[in-house]
């Protein structure tokens, strides 16, 4: 369920932001109220909120990967996989900008001689103030500063929110899809013989890490778990990193406790790719994520080590 909570988050900060960054346009164009409010910094407000929507961009763009990895298999296919994943990202990110041309440009919000109606600019910056005189119609204003305007054909538009659209249904449907499929997913049994494999590795983990050295044991129990990944059909590769291992031990057994098998990968990479020893610290605290995932295994088959 992480990779569906990321897509819904990283969707409303994309609306919000876009709506924010249009100046409150949306709220005039559906004839609203509108409350100008000139010395609110809306600039920096809406960069604000669109640089909290890029550093999502990461979670979004693992959240799709692991979506469509979820249904491919073999090493091409991951390829593929992972280069539709980040051609969905980009298609994402970039309907937000183009939603923003469209909110700005409902009903013909701006035109140059400052009344509404089917214009195709959009200004970049402006205040308004009502007219003193009976309006020309419901949105009538004058513009009371000096407005950039960048020409957008219609065309465009059309183009821009037919993309927010499909993107719009794509985005739903793996919401739901990780809906249906989370819940799906607690329903399947994996094979017994991998689980009791798994409980087998972690035990002799633990008893390496109490009896010699923990970087060893650590390292060992990752390259344990490929060995018996591959034994049960998965295309484990030896450019795998631990992450990608823990991705796959997580979809064959789908209610793993996930916090402590995830920093066991952060003691791996540590144990891994570090020079300085290991302090008594961690080896505690690898001990005691293994013997979490130990104890979830025990209790998940109703077995005991023998």
């Amino acid at each position: 369920m992480r990779r569906t909570s990321t897509l819904a988050l990283a969707l409303a900060y994309a609306v919000v932001a876009s709506l924010i960054a249009s100046r409150m346009e949306a709220v005039f164009a559906f004839r609203l109220p509108l409350i100008a409010i000139p010395s609110f910094p809306w600039r920096l407000l809406a960069l604000a909120l669109l640089l909290v929507l890029t550093a999502t961009i990461p979670m979004l763009r693992r959240a799709i990967r692991e979506t469509l990895e979820g249904c491919v298999e073999g090493g091409e296919k991951r390829k593929r996989g992972w280069a539709l994943s980040m051609l969905i990202l980009v298609s994402y990110i970039l309907s937000f900008y183009l939603l923003h041309l469209v909110v700005t440009n409902r009903r013909g919000l701006i035109t140059s001689g400052g009344s509404a109606n089917r214009s195709s600019s959009l200004p970049l910056s402006y205040s308004l103030e009502k007219t003193g005189s009976p309006p020309i119609s419901n949105n009538s204003f004058i513009v009371s500063q000096p407005v950039a305007w960048i020409e957008v054909p219609y065309s465009i538009l059309a183009i821009a929110g037919l993309a927010f659209l499909l993107t719009s249904v794509a985005t739903l449907a793996y919401v739901v899809y990780g809906v249906v499929s989370g819940r799906s997913e607690e329903d399947v049994t994996t094979s017994s013989g991998l689980e009791e494999g798994v409980l087998r590795i972690t035990s002799l983990a633990i008893g390496e890490i109490e009896e010699g050295d923990p970087r060893k044991a650590i390292v060992l129990y990752f390259l344990r778990l490929c060995t018996l990944l591959r034994a049960y059909g998965l295309d484990i590769r030896e450019n795998f990193t631990a992450r990608e291992v823990e991705f796959y031990v997580r979809r064959v057994i789908s209610r793993v406790p996930a916090e402590p098998l995830h920093r066991l990968v952060e003691l791996f990479e540590e144990a891994r790719y570090s020079a300085h020893p290991l302090t008594s610290d961690l080896r505690e605290e690898a001990l005691s994520c293994l013997r979490r995932v130990e104890s979830w295994l025990v209790e998940l088959r109703g077995v005991r080590v023998a």
